[in-house]
């Protein structure tokens, strides 16, 4: 069976889509070098959509605040008051949510149309590789940066889909060094979503709901801490144990069972919002290992998700030293499906492989780590995993 690469227009850019020979079919955006779709395919129930997006280009580029699939930074996350200090002197960030910077500023990447190549080499692999060189000070953050991102799927591994992220301050950069946090924020649902919202594309037609992500079991088997956090997650600086905590997911546990403790969780509405640090991270020290990061970066597990609806399971690993959990909790609750208002709260399960928060002002975070010099390229790297077994229809 060949691969299928097919391209088409989406606004004043691209989609690109992917179809090997296994059971994943993926959909990329030059828009924010965003992962559109991906479907997996059940040996019963044929191709189901698990990532949620927006079918119209007007809709995506409108989006303000949910980065649904969308390629984050430059410093991604949250840099608290807008401010950090590197190498003595003090930058000041695009603030875009209060007095704080979340996900790079306004119209950071996630905005960007991005270039790109397609990537297929017969027999082994086949993707896309995306890049934005990012200006000094671009929403306060110094240094010129080449950015790349790639998707690809192997011919040995056809059930996964490979996220990487490098980043290289430039030659020409007037400044050595910047700070970065660069990676995805796709909105899972494994229970699948409507196929039906495809062909929907009015503004006043409502899409149908998918099952809410409360059902599904997730497990965290390498993450016993988590960031102490206010209730806008804007880290304390401290790192605390999850055990006994509403918390814990380092045994499988519906994602549902204590979704509404919202005291414990300290979020409002309530849900998971929350940055996981991942055990048995060893960040790279050398000069030699700081100068190729690839050759030394190992992914660890960081979670491990099961639909009982559609059978999908779903593995994330990641080099990255820590994960966000969100559980859709900001979206409204009586979505009406219309423009505006397409998703619900509980809607989808971001698994976000990232550094910690603010990490440029936290001595906990290990500041250093999120610094990205000239000769010392940033990599990161994300790989998804889909598998499928039988389940029953409902729990």
């Amino acid at each position: 069976m060949s691969t299928v690469i097919r391209v088409s227009p989406f606004g004043p850019g691209s989609l690109i889509t992917l179809k090997p020979h296994g059971n994943l079919e993926v959909t990329l955006s030059t828009l924010g070098a965003s992962v559109y779709s991906v479907k997996v395919r059940h040996p019963s129930k044929g191709w189901i959509e698990v990532n949620s997006h927006y079918n119209r280009y007007e809709e995506a580029l409108e989006d303000c605040g949910t980065y649904i699939g969308m390629t984050v930074g430059r410093f991604a996350g949250r840099v608290s008051n807008g401010t950090f200090t590197l190498d003595g002197k003090k930058y000041y960030t695009d603030k875009n949510m209060g007095a704080h910077t979340i996900h790079g500023g306004k119209a950071a990447f996630d905005k960007k149309q991005w270039s790109y190549r397609v990537l297929h080499q017969p027999g082994e692999l086949v993707g896309v590789e995306f890049s934005y060189v990012s200006p000094h000070m671009e929403n306060g953050f110094p240094a010129e940066v080449q950015c790349l991102v790639r998707y690809t799927i192997l011919d040995r591994q056809p059930d996964a889909l490979k996220m990487e992220y490098e980043a290289n301050v430039t030659d020409a950069s007037p400044a050595p060094a910047t700070i970065m946090n660069l990676f995805n924020h796709c909105y899972w649902n494994i229970n699948g979503i409507p196929a039906e919202n495809e062909t929907k594309k009015g503004d006043k037609e409502r899409w149908a709901h998918a099952p809410q992500v409360t059902n599904l079991l997730l497990r965290l088997p390498n993450s016993s801490t988590v960031a102490d956090t206010d209730g806008s997650a804007i880290p304390s600086g401290e790192i605390v144990p999850v055990s006994g905590t509403p918390l814990d997911f380092q045994t499988t546990k519906r994602v549902g069972k204590d979704i509404l403790q919202q005291e414990a969780l300290k979020r409002s509405p309530p849900g998971f919002d929350h940055p996981y640090f991942i055990d048995g991270y060893t960040p790279l020290t050398s000069k030699a290992e700081k100068a190729n990061p690839k050759q030394y970066k190992k992914e660890i597990l960081h979670a491990e998700v099961q639909s009982p609806i559609s059978g999908i399971n779903f593995k994330v690993y990641s080099t990255f030293p820590t994960m966000w959990v969100y559980s859709a909790n900001n979206m409204k609750e009586n979505a009406s499906g219309e423009r505006g208002e397409r998703f619900r709260r509980y809607s989808s399960l971001c698994l976000e492989p990232q550094y910690p928060p603010d990490a440029a002002n936290h001595a906990a975070f290990k500041p250093q780590s999120v610094v990205v010099r000239r000769g010392e390229p940033y990599y990161e790297s994300i790989t998804n995993v889909f598998t499928v077994a039988d389940a029953p229809s409902r729990l």
